[in-house]
């Protein structure tokens, strides 16, 4: 006699119906490491719960960068896939999601550092195309694996980890600047004013001071000329270097809450390249591509280095 014979025609369609219901796979639940508001280096300022970001500024759209919420997808524990909670239209009528690939490195309760290890890709054509790390899928589609979202996770270069730190704590960040930079310097770039200048960083090694008394220019895109040092890295004889600007206020067009320091250092010159929020790819101490990105020489003033 048949299984279905057996159990008659009602019997094996709850089976069936059990079956469907029970044994399919369960995807884990997706919950971001850390929630609350977190001003970012380039990102944007975010809203953070344990399933969502609101906030995060992304290169998506020729008009310029926008802010979008982008919720938490699916996770491994180590990369997170990000999915845009709003219909983006790249093309008139293509209806598509955002998603980004996105790791977390918690160095203390207010600060994080973070990548993104998405491709960078084209988001419009030319000729005002547009290039973000980000995958566009279409709206049917019904899933977006981790490797398809996270298909850049080797050989990042320095200029790829950026900062989140906890808004209303954000100097309590900061770190002690190297010890290569701890000293007074008089400092040059192309379109600076003045012929006095200098930057301390011995009273306070964990910041940049400059004498906006003696000189109110400075490259930093800081109206205030006092900035944090964030976080440090070196890679192949350069010093990779985020700082936070302490403005008040930030227009993110003279001035900027980040700024990414790369510096190199012969004998009592440091050369340096600064760029607004994030250092960029193939941005060296002694050249940078960007619009608003400055080469910088400092000379020491200090009859000796600062107290070590």
């Amino acid at each position: 006699m048949s299984v279905t014979s057996k159990m008659g025609g009602s019997g094996l369609c709850a089976l069936c119906v059990f079956l469907t219901l029970c044994i399919q796979p369960v995807e884990s639940a997706c919950t971001l490491p850390f929630t609350g508001t977190w001003t970012t280096s380039n990102r944007g300022i975010w809203t953070v719960t344990s399933t969502a970001i609101q906030g995060f500024k992304m290169n998506v759209e020729t008009s310029g960068s926008s802010v979008r919420e982008m919720e938490c997808y699916s996770t491994d524990g180590t990369y997170y896939v990000l999915k845009s909670t709003a219909i983006f239209q790249p093309f008139t009528g293509v209806n598509t999601y955002i998603y980004t690939c996105i790791s977390f490195t918690k160095e203390t309760d207010n600060k994080y550092l973070f990548s993104i290890y998405t491709e960078n890709s084209t988001v419009t054509l030319p000729p005002a195309a547009v290039y973000e790390r980000v995958i566009i899928k279409g709206t049917s589609v019904i899933t977006v694996s981790q490797s398809e979202a996270c298909n850049d996770v080797s050989n990042l270069g320095m200029e790829r980890f950026h900062v989140a730190l906890q808004t209303g704590l954000e100097t309590a960040g900061a770190v002690t600047c190297p010890t290569s930079i701890q000293s007074t310097w008089s400092y040059s770039y192309t379109g600076l004013s003045c012929s006095s200048t200098t930057l301390e960083t011995c009273s306070d090694k964990t910041k940049f001071a400059y004498n906006d008394t003696e000189c109110t220019d400075n490259p930093m895109f800081s109206a205030d000329g006092t900035l944090y040092c964030i976080h440090t890295a070196t890679s192949g004889g350069s010093t990779y270097l985020t700082l936070y600007n302490a403005d008040a206020t930030v227009d993110n067009s003279a001035t900027f809450q980040f700024v990414c320091m790369i510096y190199t250092i012969s004998g009592s010159t440091v050369s340096a390249s600064v760029n607004p929020e994030a250092c960029v790819t193939d941005q060296t101490s002694t050249s940078i591509s960007t619009a608003d990105g400055k080469l910088v020489t400092y000379s020491d003033k200090a009859t000796s280095a600062c107290s070590k």
